[in-house]
């Protein structure tokens, strides 16, 4: 446009919409099958192959987005942010069950309500260009926040055997463990009666660096990616406890 006249900036454009889309359960999510299996003596039996769940319906996701793209500087620097706000409805989400109920198949449930919201945000620039030889940069970044808003009743839903939860008020696939709150007159920790919340299993910020350099008909280039902000199990350990520093202790009572 003529009244949008400065000299650095080549191109600007926003962006916005609205979008609704839906998820259908499989064809047979809804139905309890059956399998054969040999049971104990070497009989024939059944077990539950699928769990189904008659009460199963569509996941409806509603979406805003907004955001802008930028030329600069004769097109040596682009820029590109994008906003987001996500709501979902009837989140299909697979359900684990202990064991002691017989079942150790997942069944597929919705849940009630989730909230996603973050900002993905890039650059891409031109550093130098000479005849033969260019070098080029870029960089990305990502943040995510989301959270279950309603779970119709239900206290939480347990994802697997590692402390990876759903629990209303808390992101998806939050980590839950019993952590250590003291320790006894010998020295062994004290776990917590039940479990709390640590942080969540995926990571809230993600991003990237790259960079290339061309030569001739030579490409030099680099690329690293990062992820923080969220809680990875270290099998090493259990409910905060070092059972090596607990075996070291054992050898020492044994030998008094």
């Amino acid at each position: 446009e003529e009244w949008f006249d400065i000299s650095w900036v080549n191109s600007f454009r926003l962006r916005g919409g609205f979008g609704m889309a839906g998820t259908q359960p499989g064809a047979f999510d809804a139905v309890r099958t059956y399998g054969p299996f040999t049971a104990v003596g070497g009989l024939p039996a059944i077990h539950a192959v699928n769990l189904g769940n008659p009460d199963l319906a569509p996941e409806v996701s509603y979406e805003w987005e907004g955001g802008f793209d930028a030329s600069l500087l004769d097109s040596r620097l682009s820029l590109n942010a994008n906003f987001y706000y996500q709501v979902t409805k009837d989140a299909l989400l697979r359900r684990t069950y202990p064991p002691s109920q017989g079942f150790l198949q997942t069944q597929l449930t919705n849940l009630g309500e989730l909230r996603n919201q973050g900002l993905e945000l890039s650059a891409q620039a031109t550093v130098m260009e000479r005849s033969g030889f260019s070098w080029k940069a870029n960089a990305a970044y990502a943040y995510n926040s989301n959270e279950v808003k309603d779970m119709g009743g239900t206290p939480f839903i347990q994802i697997d055997r590692f402390g990876t939860r759903v629990q209303e008020g808390y992101p998806v696939g939050g980590k839950w463990e019993r952590i250590t709150v003291g320790t006894d007159a010998e020295g062994f920790p004290i776990p917590s009666d039940t479990a709390v919340y640590l942080g969540p299993s995926f990571p809230p910020h993600t991003g990237s660096l790259g960079t290339e350099i061309n030569v001739g008909r030579f490409r030099l280039f680099a690329h690293s990616q990062f992820a923080a902000g969220h809680v990875v199990n270290n099998m090493n350990r259990h409910e905060g406890i070092d059972w090596e520093e607990i075996m070291k202790k054992l050898f020492k009572i044994i030998k008094m």
